[in-house]
C-alpha cells in the first residue's frame, strides 16, 4: 500500500463487551449488535474510537434470526459447522475494521475533505461493505500467519 494511505499515528480502540439490560420498553425496533462510536472523523482523528459489542443482542440474533435462515439455506450436512462463536467472531472483526480508513482524504485539486462527505448517501453502504470484506480477510490472514485458531 502507498505510505500516503497509511496512517502513522496509530491509537488503540477499547473493544468492550457487555450484556444490554432491556431498554426499549414499548418501543421496540430493531437492535443494533455493536457499535463503533464515535463517527465525527475529527474525533476519531484526535481521539480514536471505541468499539461496543452487546454479546446478548448477538446471541439473540444469532438464535433467532441467522439459525432460521441457516436451517432454509443450508443443507443438513453443512448445519454443524453454524455456531455462535463463528458469528460473534466475525462481529468482532468487523467492528474492528470500521476504524480502517483512509477517513479524511486529499481531493485532486489537493483540497481535504471526508470519505463521509465525498461519498454522501453510498457511505453508509459502502462502510458496512468494506467492514464485512475487510474483516473476512483479516481472520482467513490471521488464520494463515498462526495468529487465532481456526476453529473460531
Amino acid at each position: 500500500m502507498d505510505s500516503a494511505y497509511k496512517s502513522n499515528a496509530i491509537i488503540a480502540a477499547p473493544i468492550r463487551v457487555i450484556q444490554l439490560v432491556p431498554n426499549a420498553r414499548d418501543v421496540k425496533g430493531s437492535q443494533t449488535v455493536a457499535f463503533n462510536l464515535p463517527n465525527d472523523e475529527r474525533i476519531v482523528k484526535d481521539r480514536g474510537t471505541s468499539m461496543v459489542i452487546l454479546k446478548n443482542v448477538s446471541e439473540a440474533k444469532f438464535k433467532h434470526i441467522l439459525l432460521p435462515i441457516a436451517d432454509a439455506c443450508i443443507s443438513k450436512e453443512q448445519q454443524e459447522l453454524v455456531h455462535f462463536e463463528s458469528f460473534f467472531t466475525h462481529c468482532i472483526y468487523h467492528e474492528c475494521c470500521h476504524g480502517i480508513g483512509p477517513h479524511t482524504i486529499m481531493l485532486p485539486k489537493g483540497e481535504k475533505s471526508t470519505m463521509r462527505l465525498e461519498l454522501q448517501e453510498l457511505h453508509s453502504a459502502l462502510e458496512e461493505a468494506k467492514a464485512d470484506i475487510v474483516g473476512l480477510w483479516t481472520l482467513k490472514f490471521l488464520i494463515c500467519q498462526k495468529m487465532t485458531s481456526v476453529a473460531v
